[in-house]
């Protein structure tokens, strides 16, 4: 898989949306991540779902704290790895967590893209005023952000996924995966 970035977050969800959601989502500035909330604030052990949000159906990921979500692509595969890791007991590189195969997964949700642009975000945010180049590939948009680097989109082909969630705990590294795969 290639490698194409990544988001950061302080804690809370992940939001992975089409760029529809450009404008209309208010994050902690209105009422959007405080409903997100209440729906993983009833269910503990919930990993992620699709929020039902205005016209459309994007998907929210639990995360389990603050840090760093890579994000790789392989043809239509999409993959977010979120790694902790205990440098002393790891011997496993963080980048062959890729490769580690699935033993369990969750189905959190299909997603459904209205547009060619696939967005991964720190649910806090607020996407209003929020710019991106739709030439590119993918990349970080621009806008007034509570955090730098919380925002991240890519064009996709593909108006389908399933959203499939694991958890892997080996060699001193724990992660956290979600594979979007085309439907």
């Amino acid at each position: 898989m290639n490698y194409l970035g990544y988001i950061s977050t302080e804690g809370g969800p992940l939001i992975i949306s089409d760029s529809s959601v450009i404008n209309n989502w208010d994050g902690i500035d209105g009422e959007d991540y405080e409903q997100l909330c209440e729906v993983f604030d009833s269910d503990l052990t919930l990993e992620g779902f699709n929020v039902k949000f205005k016209n459309y159906l994007p998907i929210a990921w639990e995360l389990e704290g603050a840090g760093i979500v890579k994000i790789y692509r392989n043809n239509d595969d999409i993959l977010l790895i979120k790694v902790w890791s205990s440098e002393k007991d790891s011997d496993l590189d963080k980048e062959d967590i890729i490769n580690i195969p699935v033993e369990e997964e969750i189905n959190i949700g299909n997603l459904i893209l209205n547009t060619e642009f696939l967005f991964v975000f720190w649910a806090t945010e607020s996407l209003y005023n929020v710019k991106f180049d739709n030439q590119k590939e993918y990349g970080i948009p621009n806008g007034d952000f509570a955090m730098d680097d919380s925002i991240f989109f890519l064009k996709t082909s593909k108006k389908k996924y399933s959203c499939l969630y694991d958890k892997i705990n080996k060699k001193g590294i724990y992660a956290r995966r979600l594979r979007l795969i085309p439907k």
